[in-house]
């Protein structure tokens, strides 16, 4: 295993911890045998990220689905526009660390490179310009 996968295999169960072992997009439970797929899901693409903050837990999420093709992992990747509407998928060229994401339950987060999150307050919401809801 090089470096780059040692990073990512240590900051899987940061990111899973920070978000309670849940889906980030529907908040199913993803602990051990409770849902049967998940997977970390890197909100800027790998081949399009800079190494700096490629396996960062700022860059990444947790997900019920197998690779790309099922559950939220798959939505994600099938529904590129809306999924960067959520910070679920952060474009080349942005820094993944200064763009927040929404959460099954509609609050939006700041993700950090030690694998904490801080909950964005309403005003900050309103200045962002965030506060979509998935149906909107």
């Amino acid at each position: 295993m090089n470096a780059t996968e040692a990073d990512f295999e240590r900051a899987k169960p940061m990111v899973a911890a920070r978000q309670g072992w849940h889906c980030l997009r529907c908040g199913v439970n993803t602990h051990g045998d409770a849902w049967p797929g998940h997977s970390t899901h890197h909100r800027q693409l790998r081949r399009h990220c800079d190494p700096e903050y490629r396996h960062s837990p700022a860059n990444l999420v947790r997900l019920c689905g197998v690779g790309n093709s099922t559950g939220c992992h798959g939505w994600v990747h099938t529904h590129v526009r809306e999924a960067e509407e959520a910070g679920y998928i952060v474009p080349s060229g942005k820094d993944p660390r200064l763009v927040p994401v929404r959460d099954w339950r509609g609050d939006w987060w700041w993700l950090s490179d030690d694998g904490t999150a801080r909950r964005l307050g309403q005003m900050e919401v309103i200045r962002m310009g965030i506060n979509r809801k998935e149906s909107e």
